[in-house]
């Protein structure tokens, strides 16, 4: 029997009785490594409608196609995206992958993979910090199934907003009409700590930074590589999701 995915109810991070190396171990990068692998060969097969892409996935091609035709091009931002998994999709996706520029913002051990396995790629770049972007402005924000793992996530908001993006899109979030609450993730040994969110709770945030919601939806995701609800028995009721959202936010006019 497998243990659960997801273990205990805390109200901070600190209570959290997290373990190993999580993301920063070589399990997370052998396991990301291969994912773009098979991203990068199937965005090389020349096919007119791209095999790397998939809506499932998220939102993020559509968003940079309806940029990149209003403006002629389209710059993104890409906080945790690990080692560029968006990047083939959004390329692969538009008709003319010319003039946008796609930045990914993780953890150094992360970034300097990437800068290893896209240092023929002119169009990304791998930051370890926001401060490497010095106050650049983006048109769309990023945030693929990485703020449940910022304890404080509403001043990592304030900062991503900072960018001026027109669009801010968050995609594989687990969030709901639930109460806010931290849990411990069980990854390969390690126990990250992570959010659930109510999901009232990150629109209201959003809107202290001016943007406004504009789209919702479910995601589905994989777990434990099958499509399939959260398996969350193990908490009462009233904490669980059936599964994660999609939110998509656009700046308010000044």
């Amino acid at each position: 029997m497998k243990s659960p995915l997801w273990e205990g109810v805390y109200k901070t991070f600190d209570e959290v009785p997290i373990l190993g190396p999580g993301f920063s171990g070589s399990d997370w990068l052998e396991n990301s490594s291969a994912k773009l692998s098979n991203l990068k060969t199937l965005a090389a097969t020349g096919k007119t409608v791209p095999p790397v892409t998939a809506y499932t996935d998220s939102l993020l091609p559509v968003i940079a196609a309806i940029v990149q035709g209003q403006k002629g091009s389209a710059r993104i931002l890409d906080f945790g995206g690990g080692l560029g998994f968006s990047y083939y999709q959004v390329r692969e996706s538009l008709a003319n992958s010319d003039g946008f520029a796609f930045h990914v913002v993780d953890i150094a051990e992360v970034c300097a993979e990437g800068e290893h396995l896209f240092q023929d790629e002119p169009n990304i770049e791998f930051h370890s910090s926001l401060a490497e972007l010095h106050q650049q402005k983006f048109d769309i924000v990023h945030i693929g199934s990485s703020l449940q793992y910022i304890e404080n996530w509403q001043d990592q908001l304030v900062q991503l907003c900072s960018a001026d993006p027109e669009y801010l899109l968050m995609a594989n979030i687990p969030a709901g009409d639930i109460q806010t609450f931290a849990t411990a993730q069980n990854y390969y040994g390690s126990k990250i700590a992570c959010w659930f969110f109510d999901v009232d709770d990150l629109i209201a945030s959003m809107q202290k930074n001016r943007y406004s919601m504009i789209f919702k939806s479910s995601y589905f995701t994989k777990v434990y590589g099958v499509e399939q609800p959260y398996p969350l028995d193990n908490f009462d009721e009233k904490y669980r999701i059936t599964h994660p959202c999609m939110l998509l936010f656009q700046r308010e006019p000044t």
